[in-house]
């Protein structure tokens, strides 16, 4: 899962990152399928490898597995955790720009761009009147229109 997400996410950088160099598109997304195909190397490979050898008792295996998955999969994992944190930032940013012209109209309220921006959600519902507020209580369902 971590190479998928490393080589995904230079194949998303070079398609979303149209205001940056083609030049420079290409190298950081070359250079992040590298850095998976790498990753995947250093797994396979007898580098590292902490793997307990010969007899070795139930308990020493609960401890001494999971240390020698993580020598060689926490690095890979910290920088997918990083690359996500910094694409999640520039999303939000992205979100701000684009809903920056609708704020405070009817069609968004500052509650709910913090809420789409990571922020956690407003406590009680923010004071918009409905919908049907507007329409002439004619229209409104449950009114009897006037016989004038």
């Amino acid at each position: 899962m971590l190479y998928t997400g490393l080589t995904g996410m230079g194949i998303a950088w070079f398609v979303t990152r149209t205001d940056q160099r083609l030049a420079r598109r290409l190298l950081i997304a070359s250079g992040l399928c590298l850095v998976a195909v790498l990753a995947h190397f250093l797994w396979n490979s007898p580098l590292l490898n902490l793997l307990p050898t010969g007899e070795v008792t139930p308990l020493e295996q609960l401890v001494a597995i999971p240390l020698a998955a993580a020598v060689k999969g926490v690095p890979f994992l910290l920088l997918v955790v990083l690359l996500v944190t910094l694409a999640r930032r520039q999303e939000r940013r992205w979100l701000q720009a684009a809903a920056a012209g609708e704020l405070g109209g009817p069609a968004l309220l500052p509650e709910e761009v913090a809420g789409q921006a990571g922020a956690a959600p407003p406590l009680r519902p923010a004071s918009r009147p409905p919908a049907q507020a507007s329409a002439p209580p004619a229209a409104q369902p449950g009114h009897a229109p006037d016989p004038a």
